[in-house]
């Protein structure tokens, strides 16, 4: 069988017990007492003093000046937390507002051409004056190199690299940079207008622990592969290849 539920209890109990109670307290200290006092010949002056409603009032008065600070600084430290919060919703938004303006101008510019050389024709490549340089054939030594990168040999990974980044060198001069080495040709370098010079710097650094640990260094073939990956999008980027 199931289980009966108690029955619901009148609403407002609690409350009519707690005022009866009240009543019961008033009626105890301003009736029942002195009565019991004038009984045994006790004076209710000593019971309830005279001033006992100019006290009362004070402490209401005190009371009320003592709530009355509390709102008013309540409510000064709300309004600074909604000043607060105000400034920060509008430095929020503006920095939204600024993103999404770089995002727009970055996606606007990937759209365009990366590169427009000033008088500078690549190698094997045939001036345009809308797209700066467009390849007319392609380039022999990055076929050598997809070969060389395509072997089983870690020896032949070696070579990809070291080739790709001969390439890189000759590209960075047919451009204008000067430097006994490309990593001077790319500190010289306008980020603005060398959209893959991060990818530049990270597989010449490739090349240079090749070059500087030669055999001691284990080149593995993810690493080559992901650093030939990186020399095809800069020459990709100004149409070398």
């Amino acid at each position: 069988m199931a289980d009966k539920k108690a029955p619901p209890k009148p609403s407002g109990s609690a409350e009519g017990q707690m005022i009866f109670v009240a009543l019961i307290a008033v009626m105890l200290v301003f009736v029942i007492l002195p009565t019991v006092a004038l009984f045994f010949g006790v004076s209710t002056e000593k019971l309830i003093p005279d001033d006992v409603g100019q006290k009362a009032g004070r402490a209401f008065d005190a009371f009320i000046e003592g709530v009355t600070f509390i709102s008013v600084f309540i409510a000064f430290v709300i309004a600074l937390l909604i000043f607060y919060s105000k400034m920060q919703y509008n430095e929020i938004t503006t920095a939204y507002k600024n993103a999404q303006k770089a995002k727009e101008d970055l996606q606007n510019r990937v759209a365009e051409p990366a590169y427009e050389p000033v008088g500078i024709v690549l190698p094997g490549t045939s001036s345009n004056p809308q797209f700066g340089v467009v390849p007319s054939e392609p380039d022999p030594r990055w076929a050598e190199i997809t070969r060389h990168i395509e072997s089983h040999n870690q020896s032949d990974w070696r070579i990809a690299i070291i080739e790709a980044d001969i390439l890189l060198q000759d590209m960075l001069t047919q451009m204008g940079y000067q430097g006994t080495s490309i990593g001077e040709m790319l500190k010289q370098v306008d980020p603005q207008n060398f959209l893959t010079l991060d990818d530049a710097w990270k597989a010449h650094k490739i090349r240079n622990m090749i070059a500087h640990g030669g055999t001691g260094y284990e080149l593995t073939r993810e690493e080559a592969e992901r650093a030939i990956r990186m020399y095809q999008r800069v020459f990709e980027e100004f149409y070398f290849i």
